[in-house]
């Protein structure tokens, strides 16, 4: 698990997959270039105004102090959807992000799982 807490975030949430979670929001200014890059699933969080980037699966999001603290999240991997979930261990509702997409679902997610 890699993970990276910076400063800032933007970009559009595609309707794909969409349960609760808004669509056509916009991150901060800075999102596009904040995110780590290709193989990362970047995120972002409005009240503190820092975003984080995770490569890998990632059981629980508490070990790293993200846990339902994320709004707004753009899938830069290199080859497959990935998925986020309400709950650690993959559990609960979850949401796929493509390739290149983005999701806004804010404070819920514990967990993510790649293709």
């Amino acid at each position: 698990m890699k993970i990276d807490v910076t400063r800032a975030a933007k970009v559009l949430v595609p309707a794909a997959f969409v349960m609760s979670a808004t669509l056509a929001v916009a991150a901060p200014a800075e999102a596009a270039s904040s995110c780590k890059g290709a193989g990362y699933l970047c995120f972002y969080d409005y009240a503190s105004a820092q975003y984080g980037s995770v490569a890998g699966n990632n059981a629980n999001w508490g070990a790293f102090g993200w846990n339902d603290r994320a709004d707004w999240f753009r899938n830069d991997g290199r080859s497959c959807t990935v998925r986020v979930y309400q709950h650690i261990n993959g559990q609960g509702a979850g949401y796929a992000i493509p390739r290149g997409s983005t999701l806004s679902w804010s404070n819920i997610v514990s967990s993510n799982y790649w293709c």
